[in-house]
Order: structure tokens, then C-alpha cells, then sequence
């Protein structure tokens, strides 16, 4: 399967080391299944924390990552210069099955227009 440019995610579009994942000055947003920590000082890429402790099964981490990835890889272009980390709450742990990529995006919906107003 190829994908054009436009769909790809790739590896500049992750923080990646642990350094990356901490921001000199950031801000912070809750909803209901994340924290949105972000920098307006980045380069548009985002990182995903799920803990063991929150989703102890890998299916489920990796169910809630492969969705998050997806709805900030359409909205990419919208958020230059914001690097954004987001970490699952505990609201994961019996949300994650029933989770799909419109509840997702609606949760982005949520931080941008918080995140727009400052």
C-alpha cells in the first residue's frame, strides 16, 4: 500500500526522544481521554503517552495511538509550530473499545478552539 505525500506521518512529524518531549514553556488542556500539553514554539509534530498503568492491554494503546495519529496527521497542516503531547486518562480504560476517530477529532476540536482563544 503507498500513500501520497499528503497522507504520510512521518518520522519529523513524532517526538521521538524523551528530550522532545519536554517544552522550555508550554500549555496545557484537558478532555475528557487526554491531556493536551503543547508548545507554540515547535515544529508540528506530536507524541502520545499511554500508560500500562491507564491501558494494560498493547491492543488498546495501540488502538487509541493509531487513532490520535490519525486525526492530528489531517489537521497537521492546520498546527505549524505547535508541538503537542498528549497523554491518556483514565477515562481510557473503559472508553478505548468504543472510541473512533470522530470522538477523537471532536476532543482536537475542543483544544483548538481552547487553545485559540489565549
Amino acid at each position: 500500500m503507498s500513500f501520497s505525500s499528503d497522507q504520510a506521518f512521518p518520522k519529523s512529524a513524532r517526538l521521538l526522544k524523551r528530550s522532545d518531549f519536554f517544552f522550555a514553556s508550554y500549555e496545557r488542556f484537558q478532555t475528557e481521554h487526554f491531556r493536551f500539553f503543547f508548545s507554540r514554539a515547535g515544529e508540528g509534530r506530536i507524541g502520545i503517552s499511554l500508560s500500562k498503568k491507564v491501558m494494560k492491554a498493547s491492543v488498546a494503546r495501540n488502538r487509541v495511538r493509531r487513532l490520535v495519529r490519525e486525526v492530528f496527521r489531517e489537521r497537521r497542516e492546520g498546527l505549524p509550530g505547535i508541538d503537542l503531547h498528549l497523554v491518556g486518562l483514565n477515562a481510557l480504560k473503559t472508553d478505548w473499545n468504543s472510541l473512533n476517530k470522530e470522538a477523537v477529532a471532536k476532543e482536537f476540536q475542543a483544544w483548538e478552539a481552547a487553545s485559540t482563544k489565549h
